[in-house]
């Protein structure tokens, strides 16, 4: 991360940055991205960790099969239908995607 932001960059793109990395080293890694977003680098970030995206974005977009699933705000996103049936209800029960059962 260090040679991308030696030049100041406005935009800082990162694909699955914390992959391999113990939890405290992503704790520290996402407490530092806090602090450049707040100096004004806009973060643009590609990540598997849901937790993670969920807790340190303000903004996500889900993605499924190729396309966009839900956007918005992480509690937006994360309480919407579009994420419920494609990411909760298909895990809990794929035989019936919830059929209109909301878990959260």
């Amino acid at each position: 991360m260090a040679r991308a932001l030696i030049n100041n960059p406005t935009l800082l793109a990162l694909d699955e940055p914390t992959q391999g990395v113990d939890l405290m080293g992503q704790h520290a890694f996402y407490q530092r991205l806090q602090s450049l977003h707040q100096q004004g680098l806009t973060i643009l970030m590609i990540s598997h960790d849901i937790a993670h995206a969920m807790s340190y974005s303000q903004r996500v977009i889900a993605l499924a099969e190729g396309h966009i699933c839900c956007q918005g705000e992480p509690h937006t996103v994360l309480h919407s239908d579009a994420y419920q049936q494609r990411f909760v209800c298909a895990h809990q029960h794929p035989e019936s995607l919830c059929q209109g059962h909301h878990h959260a």
